[in-house]
């Protein structure tokens, strides 16, 4: 059934070409035979020419928004894509959130005793803390150790 939606919406927008040239092309048929009967070469033709023009403008506005408002129902749906291609942004984006993870990699092991951040190395070079998630620093608040709990 998504084709069938697919084929509508494009046979729908596809015809905005033919609405443009007919509409400026009517108008200026029209001023031609208005000013056959009056006689007022070429002034309804110039004026019934700039008509169809604002027709055409109106049926590409109506257009768009109808294309805008299709594209926020599917997105609705389906749901934000990806992009196929990511763009300069993104991917800036991605090297700022790699900056940011290294920096936070290397400001925990500048933190850390020399003897810990050797074993700490040892057992996950690769870590990279979540937030949210019990890590090294909840674990310590967890422990029931007798020195924390000196009052």
């Amino acid at each position: 059934m998504k084709n069938a939606k697919d084929l509508s919406q494009a046979g729908r927008f596809g015809t905005v070409g033919m609405e443009i040239v007919l509409s400026i092309l009517l108008g200026l048929w029209i001023g031609s035979k208005l000013d056959d009967w009056l006689g007022t070469s070429p002034w309804m033709a110039v004026l019934w020419f700039g008509f169809g023009c604002v027709a055409a403008g109106r049926a590409v506005h109506r257009t768009w928004k109808d294309m805008q408002a299709a594209a926020k129902r599917e997105e609705a749906e389906q749901g934000n894509p990806t992009p196929a291609f990511p763009d300069e942004k993104s991917l800036a984006w991605k090297r700022e959130e790699e900056r940011e993870r290294k920096r936070r990699l290397d400001s925990e092991a500048s933190e850390r005793p020399e003897g810990e951040e050797d074993s700490a190395a040892e057992e996950a070079p690769d870590r990279v803390p979540v937030e949210g998630a019990p890590g090294k620093d909840s674990e310590d608040e967890s422990d029931s150790s007798p020195e924390k709990h000196d009052g």
